[in-house]
C-alpha cells in the first residue's frame, strides 16, 4: 500500500509540474531578431545606393539605343473574320537589375502596333519599335519579346466576332547602342 501511494504522489507530482509549464513560458524573455540567418539581432537593412545618392545612379547609366523591327507574315485560317482589319502588335520589356546585388535600377516597356495588309489569306505587315533605354546593367540585361495580332482591329471592346493571338519570344540580351534588329514573326490567326 505504502508502494502505491508513493507511486501516486509521483504521478501527482510530474502532473502538476507539466500543467505550470505554459505559465513558466510567459516570463521568458522574448527574442526580437529575424528568423534564419539574421537571427543574432543585429542585423541592419543596408540602404540602396540608387535610391539614397540619385546623381551616383544616374551617372552609372548607359544609354542603349536603336529600333526593333517586327516583320509579320500571318496566315489567315479564321472563317468567321471576313474582310476584317488585322492589326498587328509587338512589346519590348527590359527589366534593369543587377543579378549579383538585386539591385533594380528601373523597367523600360515598349509596345507599337499598325494595320496588317491582306491578300486572300495571308496578312503581312512591318512593326517599328524605336527605343533609348539609361540602363546601369545593359550588358547584361535581357530584352522581353512578344507579340499580338487582333482581329477586328480595334482600340477598345473590339466588336464580336473576334479573333485576339498574343505569343512571347526567347528573350535576348540589350543589342549594342545603334543597332537594328529584326524579328521574323511567322503566325497564324
Amino acid at each position: 500500500m505504502n508502494r502505491n501511494r508513493i507511486s501516486g504522489m509521483i504521478f501527482v507530482c510530474i502532473c502538476f509540474a507539466l500543467l505550470t509549464q505554459p505559465a513558466w513560458g510567459q516570463f521568458r524573455t522574448q527574442n526580437r531578431a529575424l528568423p534564419g540567418h539574421l537571427n543574432n539581432g543585429a542585423a541592419k537593412p543596408t540602404p540602396n545606393a540608387i535610391e539614397d545618392n540619385p546623381d551616383v545612379g544616374q551617372a552609372a547609366l548607359t544609354t542603349f539605343g536603336g529600333s526593333f523591327v517586327f516583320k509579320f507574315t500571318i496566315t489567315v485560317k479564321s472563317t468567321n473574320l471576313g474582310t476584317d482589319t488585322i492589326s498587328c502588335s509587338a512589346d519590348l520589356e527590359v527589366i534593369d537589375e543587377n543579378m549579383t546585388t538585386f539591385v533594380l535600377t528601373g523597367v523600360h516597356s515598349e509596345e507599337a502596333a499598325v494595320a496588317a495588309t491582306r491578300s486572300g489569306g495571308t496578312a503581312t505587315c512591318t512593326v517599328t519599335i524605336p527605343y533609348s533605354w539609361a540602363l546601369a546593367n545593359g550588358t547584361t540585361d535581357m530584352v522581353g519579346l512578344s507579340y499580338g495580332m487582333e482581329a477586328p482591329a480595334s482600340t477598345s471592346n473590339p466588336p464580336l466576332p473576334n479573333r485576339i493571338s498574343t505569343h512571347s519570344l526567347p528573350s535576348m540580351h540589350v543589342p549594342a547602342n545603334g543597332t537594328t534588329t529584326t524579328v521574323t514573326v511567322t503566325a497564324t490567326i
